[in-house]
């Protein structure tokens, strides 16, 4: 079974313009690698906090913005990241986490699907 090998470009998880603005600071939201790495002391292993956005855990919302903020704000907490989320704003917070996870994971050949 074939593999594919992760590029930097495609680690990067840039996603241009990707930003948010949270009590009144620019935030960009980007899974980085330093991102994994908290979800991985979060969940164990990272890929459980993706799975949990896709079923819409809003547990797995915040700990993933809260990921993403924490090298940019290394004060923040999980309830600080809570606390920036409410009704208003989860839908575009959860549009722009899912762009950036789209941006940042290889795409599977055809080789890995089978």
């Amino acid at each position: 079974m074939a593999t594919k090998k992760v590029t930097g470009k495609e680690m990067k998880g840039e996603v241009s313009g990707n930003t948010i603005v949270l009590e009144g600071i620019e935030y960009d939201i980007c899974l980085d690698l330093n991102a994994f790495a908290e979800l991985e002391e979060i969940y164990g292993d990272p890929t459980k906090a993706l799975d949990g956005l896709e079923k819409g855990s809003f547990k797995a919302i915040r700990d993933v913005l809260y990921a993403m903020l924490k090298t940019q704000n290394p004060k923040l907490t999980l309830l600080k990241v809570g606390r920036m989320i409410n009704m208003s704003n989860i839908v575009e917070i959860t549009n722009k986490i899912n762009a950036s996870v789209a941006g940042s994971l290889p795409e599977a050949d055809e080789e890995t699907k089978n």
